[in-house]
């Protein structure tokens, strides 16, 4: 009894170490609005994941407060898995000869999401639908714009 009681702590423990919470991702920089290229080619944002642990994002979902809504799928977009400590780029393409040159992780590409030139926001939503990132810009010249 004693052995089964273990592994059921050890299992349970582990659960609540891998779950992801409100501000283990964090959005860094948003380019809303490039310049050099077109917005259906150019646009990106870049999350940072600040915890001790890789997270792999696929299946989360990245949201405005309006209609545009994307899930994360690593089949179609590519990797999903942020190492510790480090940034990572979702972009409409990752093809730097046409986006000005950003090195994009992921690509999401035509698929239900855009960035507002004016104001809108940028969520990011895990697999259990936990709000852990967002940015609410406003197309002013202040951050986040």
């Amino acid at each position: 009894m004693k052995t089964k009681l273990l592994f059921i702590f050890s299992f349970f423990s582990f659960g609540l170490l891998a779950q992801i919470s409100p501000g283990d991702i964090i959005i860094t920089e948003i380019m809303n609005n490039p310049s050099p290229v077109s917005d259906t080619t150019g646009e990106w944002f870049e999350i940072y994941n600040s915890t001790a642990n890789s997270i792999n994002i696929n299946g989360w979902v990245v949201k405005d407060d309006g209609t545009n809504i994307h899930t994360i799928d690593g089949t179609i977009g590519g990797s999903t898995l942020i190492p510790a400590g480090e940034y990572f780029v979702l972009g409409r393409t990752s093809d730097t000869s046409t986006n000005g040159g950003a090195l994009v992780d992921y690509q999401y590409g035509t698929s239900g999401f855009t960035l507002g030139n004016g104001g809108d926001e940028v969520i990011l939503l895990s697999l259990e639908g936990t709000e852990i990132a967002r940015v609410n810009y406003d197309g002013g010249p202040n951050f986040p714009d």
